[in-house]
């Protein structure tokens, strides 16, 4: 049953009729150079439509438009350089998804990167500057505003809309990274005692971050993981980790915070094509970062702070690659982490030097 709150949108028929699009006006809606994020939650049976933007082709200052040719969901980001040339990236589904089921979609511009995310599955990324886009135009929904249907088409869409929530450049800092170790392990016992629940991890003892021994996950095709009861929650929360990756299948995770109770909050994860993510589990938010690790051992930071506008920071090797993500990492704070995997993977890795600040 859809949604109480779910709004038809009509495609309207020549002459234009800029009443049935929907309109927003506040300065804050522009892009500018910052991190911006637009999430919508959609159906349609249609082939057709612009679902929302901010400007439009030809319109000074850039814009930004999320549409729907063929079905197949498209974001669209064009700006401009510091020397008045416009830079443009694109991302889609790759498939169509006017299958009249409802779809949410989360399409993300940072600094050198625009992603999209698919009901919580990364589905595209493309590289590189997009620019500043500040525009007087209203941020419009269903359709464009300045059209006529002779010789600019409206682009009306056709379908219901759940809702739309923008996210702008203008983020609470995250806080500072907290100082206090609340747990740590690197593994010099030959043990894995200090972790509360452990499932298939080894101790390997030839093989360490720092120096040898480490915790061995070493799976075909089944789950390898521990999980470690911090006795208090943390709104804000740091992990510290050495990993060495010898071989691994697809998708798989890395570390995972979870609550107290063990509901998921936030993981960090490598991708399938080898580059590191960080997830949202509450949202689905997803972060690809492009960075990939390297051969032998690399050191892993990840910072951040939970709660519907909570940021996060990760760092590889020292650099940092991902600056003040913001994403909803839903309301209950981290009281467990967890290295490994839960889920059926293929994988050789080893973990060392696990910090917990909180």
């Amino acid at each position: 049953m859809a949604p109480s709150n779910v709004a038809p949108v009509i495609t309207a028929l020549p002459p234009a009729k800029p009443e049935r699009v929907i309109e927003a006006y506040d300065d804050r809606l522009n892009p500018e150079a910052g991190d911006y994020a637009v999430t919508l939650r959609y159906r349609t049976t249609q082939p057709f439509g612009n679902i929302v933007q901010k400007g439009q082709g030809g319109a000074k200052g850039g814009y930004f438009k999320i549409e729907n040719p063929a079905g197949i969901l498209t974001c669209v980001f064009r700006g401009v350089d510091d020397s008045g040339n416009f830079l443009r990236k694109e991302v889609n589904s790759g498939t169509p998804l006017n299958d009249g089921q409802w779809h949410t979609a989360r399409c993300e511009r940072t600094t050198g990167q625009l992603t999209l995310t698919v009901d919580g599955s990364l589905v595209a990324t493309s590289n590189g500057r997009t620019g500043a886009i500040s525009n007087p135009r209203p941020i419009s929904i269903a359709g464009k505003v300045n059209c006529d249907q002779v010789t600019i088409t409206c682009d009306y869409f056709t379908g219901d809309i759940d809702y739309i929530r923008i996210e702008g450049a203008e983020l609470v800092p995250p806080p500072p990274p907290p100082t206090e170790v609340v747990f740590k392990d690197h593994f010099n016992s030959g043990t894995l005692a200090n972790w509360t629940t452990v499932s298939d991890l080894t101790i390997d003892p030839s093989d360490g971050g720092r120096k040898a021994p480490s915790a061995r996950a070493s799976t075909m095709n089944a789950a390898a993981w521990a999980v470690r009861d911090l006795g208090a929650s943390y709104e804000a929360v740091c992990v510290r980790f050495s990993l060495h990756v010898t071989a691994a299948s697809g998708s798989v995770d890395l570390l995972r915070l979870r609550t107290a109770a063990g509901s998921a909050v936030a993981r960090i994860v490598r991708s399938g094509t080898g580059s590191l993510q960080i997830r949202s589990d509450a949202s689905g938010a997803i972060r690809d970062t492009g960075s990939t690790l390297r051969d032998g051992w690399n050191k892993i930071r990840v910072c951040g702070a939970v709660g519907p506008g909570g940021t996060w920071d990760l760092s590889l090797n020292g650099e940092r690659i991902v600056d003040a993500w913001r994403a909803n990492t839903g309301s209950v704070p981290v009281g467990r982490v967890q290295i490994g995997s839960s889920s059926p993977e293929t994988l050789t890795i080893n973990y060392d030097d696990v910090v917990v600040f909180g």
